[in-house]
């Protein structure tokens, strides 16, 4: 990797492994880095629009999804409540919906159905809509809600299928 990093975000996209952000350095700095590797070499791709680290991240639709996090202001540790999405295709990255509310340590985003989940930490599970305009409450308990995008519905889904 051109850059050693701990608390990164990634995931796979085809024969693609991309790792986003993390920590970089002796003082633990939030990175912007995008790092491919595509079977044979690294390369850096375009950066995130801001840096962070901790945050979670899926594949939806061939592109990388990464939200929440946290990035250094100063001294200060502040949460990210932004969500990002980069497609590979055009190595660029677009803003999706913010977070409703501040994010949650120890979460973690799956694709369950084409949707990306957030899940675990703090606070209720959420669903991004797949316009990736707004984040969803999923119902507790046994089972989820979830948006199936190519059905143009809500499901319930046992939470045992994830």
């Amino acid at each position: 990797m051109p850059r050693a990093v701990c608390s990164c975000a990634g995931g796979c996209i085809g024969p693609l492994l991309l790792v986003a952000g993390g920590q970089e350095g002796d003082l633990f700095t939030a990175s912007a880095a995008l790092q491919v590797f595509d079977g044979a070499a690294w390369t850096l791709r375009a950066p995130m629009p801001a840096p962070r680290w901790g945050a979670a991240s899926c594949v939806v639709g061939g592109k990388l999804v990464v939200s929440a996090g946290w990035h250094r202001r100063g001294l200060q540790t502040k949460p990210c409540r932004d969500t990002v999405v980069y497609d590979p295709a055009t190595d660029a990255w677009t803003a999706a919906a913010p977070l409703p509310s501040p994010p949650r340590p120890c979460s973690t985003m799956v694709t369950f159905r084409g949707t990306a989940l957030l899940l675990g930490g703090a606070g209720p599970p959420i669903a991004l809509s797949p316009a990736l305009d707004e984040w969803r409450p999923c119902r507790l308990g046994d089972d989820v809600d979830l948006h199936c995008p190519e059905l143009r519905y809500w499901a319930i889904a046992a939470v045992g299928e994830l």
